[in-house]
């Protein structure tokens, strides 16, 4: 697995309750068609591939994004922002990135503006409101961000094998959707070894994902999705500064990091002697 789907993640914490249905005395008349029906796992596979493959292209992603949860996740907070992602392609969490992000409490409304970034050695985390800087060799320095980082982070950019997953569970194409200015496929997929369902949006351009709703549909408590957009993508963009590296802004307090390196004292030299004669 290349990581952690939402749905198998909070599958534990969440129950749904069967409801009995009595059977109709006889069958409902069919609606009638008004779209056309979906095509063929085949033609899914096809486009996954083609996803793939641009994906593990990639070096680096630049985009805006949205993440947004309904039915059990409604209470979620609401994350928009600019991501960067790129580093080296690991199986594992992501090795350099970069969030400039907006967080809007669900009940509160009350919005707070972060940037998280990685250059896959050290941890930043800018707190606006605060005017604060914490720095870290350990990702502890993001606090409760790197719980938010799931959704708006789209892993896939920077993984080995982007959308093997989608590959080997059950997928069906159903039809075409703008996401933004976007024209893309629209693909509902099957996790194997139930890990869950989700519907992706590929660009039928350049076959790169521009959103992703995962469906929990847990045994216990209440369904829900949570959806994740991408607008304004930039494959590969040209960097005039390093991203992933944060410098404090003026007026802003730096909390922890390491200590600045003193120099070394110079040991004392000795004192210069004469050699003595050698005797005859």
């Amino acid at each position: 697995m290349k990581r952690c789907l939402i749905s198998g993640c909070v599958a534990g914490l969440l129950a749904t309750a069967a409801l009995a249905q009595d059977p109709p005395a006889k069958p409902a008349p069919a609606a009638p068609q008004t779209e056309k029906p979906a095509a063929s796992s085949g033609e899914a596979m096809d486009i996954l591939k083609k996803a793939d493959e641009a994906t593990k292209k990639l070096k680096s992603v630049r985009y805006v994004a949205e993440w947004t949860g309904s039915g059990s996740q409604a209470k979620a907070p609401r994350v928009s922002g600019t991501v960067t992602l790129g580093g080296e392609k690991v199986e594992d969490g992501i090795s350099k990135f970069r969030f400039e992000v907006k967080v809007e409490d669900s009940t509160t409304k009350e919005v707070t503006e972060f940037i998280a970034a990685s250059n896959g050695d050290k941890y930043w985390l800018v707190d606006h409101k605060k005017k604060t800087v914490a720095e870290d060799i350990d990702d502890i320095a993001l606090g409760d961000f790197r719980r938010l980082m799931l959704g708006i982070g789209m892993r896939e950019f920077v993984h080995p094998q982007p959308f093997g997953d989608e590959l080997n569970g059950k997928s069906e194409l159903q039809g075409a959707e703008k996401i933004g200015n976007e024209d893309c496929h629209k693909i509902h997929v099957v996790y194997a070894n139930n890990q869950g369902e989700a519907t992706w949006w590929f660009s039928k351009k350049d076959f790169l994902p521009r959103a992703v709703e995962r469906i929990l549909k847990p045994v216990l408590g209440s369904p829900g999705t949570t959806l994740t957009k991408l607008t304004e993508l930039t494959a590969d963009p040209a960097f005039t500064t390093d991203p992933f590296v944060v410098i404090v802004p003026e007026g802003y307090k730096k909390e922890g990091g390491p200590e600045p390196v003193k120099p070394a004292a110079e040991a004392p030299k000795k004192p210069e002697t004469t050699p003595e004669p050698k005797k005859p």
